[in-house]
């Protein structure tokens, strides 16, 4: 009976003697104070602190007034009809008429007392001391030469010199009531010692566990987690961004989606970190957890905090993409609709457009935002090293391979975005090995016998039409419908005009390290920049502004600026050399026919029979 602490408050002597009579025959221990409603609040208070109480017991209207004020359970005794008759079977002997105080919340049969003791009853109602003190005080204005309550109304009836009549519990009353305070108090010492079982448990364990409520108040922090992330032991009820900035906890209480197996650097270790709403039926997002648990060697190495010093990052968003032109302000809005979703974007358009800064602002405004970019321009490395960068390998998996093996571009952009540029460059075989882990979403690196699963999103970008190149049977098919599921065409800068001279001032302005408005162009110099024609786009637009901006002084020529004009008729993209193999037209022409015979439906021998071979 020790592990339950049980307090009583009393609000008369005589109600004190009971309840001790009742505690004895019922062999239990218990504490109490002898005080009433409002009166009663701070003495409960320190005695519940001092007993670390489980459960407090008072009659009915004391009990309400404590319920707000501690989360200590409090049980309200109630004044049975019995006890109720005894009281004024008492007073009606000595009294005409008196007033019945009782607290607000209870029901009387006023009509049914009247009745059985022939006398009349006023019922006076009070929810707090001071509502009953006024009614005491105001009854010499009644016909009432009496009242009946508690220990309260006995006190303040003494106080203005009137009769009154106690009303005490009866010690059945008490004792069903100290045995229901009993059964809760078991119960919750029960969970006490479970809570601390549980405790016990979540902090043997090697994951880190963190869980808050649905306001974000820290409400478990188990002893991994505060090794893992070295913070004091008294984090419990802080916001969790207080302790942990990163967190995303906030993020996913309010999405309602969770955010598994994302791997974190956390003081130079690896994790793999889980995050979760919970979530309760009828009610919502209650709160949400987080694990962490130590990451392992078949895990996509790619950690958060190493982002940035990999360089796995987005630096451009959508906002940083300036434009004038209502056409780019489509194509903007357009970019952020598909960033919200989970599909692979195909980005077409010239060389110079801003594909890549398109990439990096998809990317910024979706929500993998947190996790890896990574962008490889596929004609950048040559083809014998493309397969390794993109897939990883293990150690000893080819001469000249790193000792301790390397992660590949698919590996890095795990809960990420990987961006391919210029893919319209890769080899069909290369093709075949990136469609195989976009549609099976795992990778195997090079000389390895395990198979790593992957959560990336793929953005592409192509310079040349590959629907030509499909055509031609330079660009898989199966691919190029895997890839083109959202795409955006960037238009070329010779035909968005109103972005040209826009584009000029801001890039001349951030060279010169001044306000686009200061920057002013002469009426030769703007109609040269409208008129000339921008085969490099962006990229030759910039190249214009700094040589614009590295002028001695006065005006500049367009031959200045432009020194290779791709409209020129003296400059030709073509070399001298030029040589064409008619053999080899010859090849491509009749495969051409033969596949568009093939894309009609024809069988081979069909085809066959109707260009006259076998």
């Amino acid at each position: 009976m020790s592990d339950c602490a049980i307090g009583v408050v009393s609000t008369s002597r005589q109600m004190t003697q009971r309840v001790l009579d009742v505690a004895t025959a019922l062999n239990l221990s218990l504490v109490y104070v002898q005080s009433y409603l409002d009166n009663a609040i701070l003495p409960s208070l320190r005695m519940i602190q001092k007993n670390h109480l489980d459960v407090l017991v008072s009659l009915r209207g004391t009990a309400a007034q404590l319920r707000d004020s501690t989360n200590v359970p409090v049980i309200g005794i109630p004044t049975l009809a019995m006890d109720i008759l005894n009281v004024i079977e008492e007073a009606h002997q000595n009294e005409k008429h008196f007033m019945l105080t009782v607290y607000d919340e209870q029901q009387i049969d006023v009509e049914f007392l009247e009745k059985t003791f022939a006398t009349r009853i006023q019922i006076g109602r009070y929810r707090n001391l001071s509502e009953l003190e006024d009614l005491i005080r105001n009854i010499s204005h009644t016909e009432c030469t009496a009242v009946v309550g508690g220990g309260a109304t006995a006190r303040l009836a003494k106080k203005y010199g009137l009769s009154n009549y106690l009303m005490v519990p009866s010690q059945n009353t008490i004792a069903l009531s100290l045995n229901h305070a009993l059964r809760m108090a078991r119960e919750k010492h029960a969970q006490k010692v479970l809570l601390a079982q549980q405790r016990g448990i979540l902090d043997a364990v090697s994951e880190g566990i963190v869980a808050v409520d649905q306001d974000g108040h820290i409400t478990f922090f188990n002893k991994q987690a505060q090794r893992i992330f070295q913070v004091p032991e008294n984090v419990v009820g802080r916001l969790v961004g207080e302790i942990l900035p990163n967190s995303p906890l906030p993020e996913v209480m309010e999405s309602g989606t969770p955010r598994l197996s994302e791997v974190e650097s956390i003081r130079d270790a690896s994790f793999i970190v889980s995050s979760l709403p919970i979530a309760l039926p009828g009610k919502g997002i209650v709160g949400g957890v987080t694990t962490l648990v130590p990451s392992t060697k078949n895990t996509p190495k790619n950690t958060k905090n190493s982002q940035a010093s990999q360089g796995l990052v987005a630096k451009y968003r959508l906002e940083n993409y300036r434009h004038t032109s209502a056409v780019m302000a489509r194509i903007i809005e357009k970019a952020r609709q598909f960033a919200v979703t989970e599909s692979t974007v195909l980005l077409t358009g010239e060389t110079g457009t801003g594909k890549e800064i398109m990439a990096h602002g998809i990317h910024l405004a979706s929500a993998r935002r947190r996790g890896p970019f990574v962008s490889v321009n596929c004609s950048a490395l040559p083809e014998t090293l493309l397969e390794s960068e993109l897939f990883g390998y293990e150690s000893g998996a080819f001469t000249g391979a790193r000792k301790e093996g390397k992660a590949g571009l698919f590996e890095l952009a795990h809960r990420g975005t990987l961006f391919l540029d210029e893919i319209n460059s890769m080899s069909l075989s290369t093709q075949a090995k990136i469609l195989r882990v976009i549609e099976q979403k795992e990778v195997m690196r090079l000389g390895s016998d395990y198979i790593i699963p992957l959560d990336v999103r793929i953005i592409t970008a192509a310079n040349e039409n590959l629907v030509e190149m499909v055509r031609r049977n330079e660009f898989r098919r199966d691919l190029f419908f895997r890839l083109n599921v959202l795409e955006i065409h960037i238009p070329p800068l010779n035909q968005r005009p109103k972005d040209i001279l826009y584009l000029f001032r801001h890039f001349v302005a951030e060279l010169q390290g001044c306000s686009p408005r200061d920057v002013t162009l002469d009426p030769a110099l703007e109609k040269a920049l409208r008129t000339h024609n921008w085969w490099g786009n962006i990229r030759e637009l910039r190249n214009a502004a700094q040589r614009y901006s590295v002028r001695s002084s006065g005006p500049i020529s367009p031959d200045t600026l432009f020194p290779e004009d791709g409209s020129s008729d003296d400059v030709s993209l073509v070399g001298s050399d030029l040589r064409i193999d008619l053999k080899e037209l010859n090849r491509v022409v009749e495969g051409l026919v033969i596949q568009s015979l093939l894309d009609q439906g024809l069988t081979k021998t069909q085809t066959a029979k109707a260009l006259g071979i076998s």
